[in-house]
């Protein structure tokens, strides 16, 4: 039960990024998309070898690799969307 908690949090994390990857994609910014989903990658791997030590997480880190790593993904994503370098190219 405490997986299915675990993923269902990181897919409603992952729905608050991953739709401004079309954005990005219709208006030729491609390589932001590709930077953020292996910045994600590595952070989620990152965690993993980081965080198995700790007693209290051990083996559950593996669960919970995908919410830290998607609210690195939501952070990059959403500052490079408000900061509007992409809307500029459209026009």
């Amino acid at each position: 039960m405490a997986h299915l908690r675990t993923t269902a949090l990181a897919i409603i994390l992952l729905d608050m990024y991953f739709p401004v990857f079309g954005v990005y994609q219709g208006a030729r910014h491609a390589l932001v998309p590709t930077f953020t989903a292996l910045t994600v990658l590595c952070i989620r791997v990152l965690s993993v070898y980081t965080l198995c030590y700790i007693p209290a997480l051990d083996y559950r880190i593996i669960w919970f690799n995908q919410p830290i790593g998607f609210a690195f993904g939501i952070v990059i994503t959403w500052i490079y969307y408000f900061r509007g370098k992409w809307a500029r190219s459209i026009e």
